[in-house]
C-alpha cells in the first residue's frame, strides 16, 4: 500500500481564501469611503500576510504580488489620499 502525498498547499489556499476576502473587501470599501487610515492598515496586515504565507510554501510569485501591492499601500498611507486608478490596480493585483 502506498500512502498518499501529502498536499502542500492545503492551509495555504485557505489562508490564502481569507486574504484575499479581505483585501477585495478592503478596497472596495476605501473606494466607497475615501482614504481611512484604519483600512490602509488593514489591508497592508492582509498583504503583508498574503507575501508571508506565499513565501513559505515557495509560491513566490505571489509573494512579489503582495510586495508590491505593500509598496503602493505605503505610498497610499504617505500621501493621505487614494484614486480609482490605485484601487483598479491593487484590485487587478488581487485577482
Amino acid at each position: 500500500m502506498t500512502k498518499s502525498r501529502s498536499d502542500p498547499y492545503k492551509y495555504f489556499r485557505i489562508e490564502a481564501a481569507e486574504l484575499i476576502d479581505k483585501l477585495t473587501r478592503g478596497l472596495l470599501h476605501l473606494e466607497k469611503k475615501g482614504f481611512k487610515p484604519e483600512t490602509i492598515d488593514a489591508l497592508n496586515r492582509a498583504a503583508h500576510s498574503m507575501k508571508g504565507a506565499a513565501r513559505l510554501v515557495e509560491l513566490f510569485a505571489i509573494g512579489d504580488v503582495a510586495h508590491v501591492m505593500e509598496g503602493k499601500l505605503a505610498e497610499i498611507r504617505k500621501a493621505k489620499k487614494t484614486s480609482k486608478g490605485d484601487i483598479d490596480k491593487l484590485l487587478r493585483q488581487v485577482d
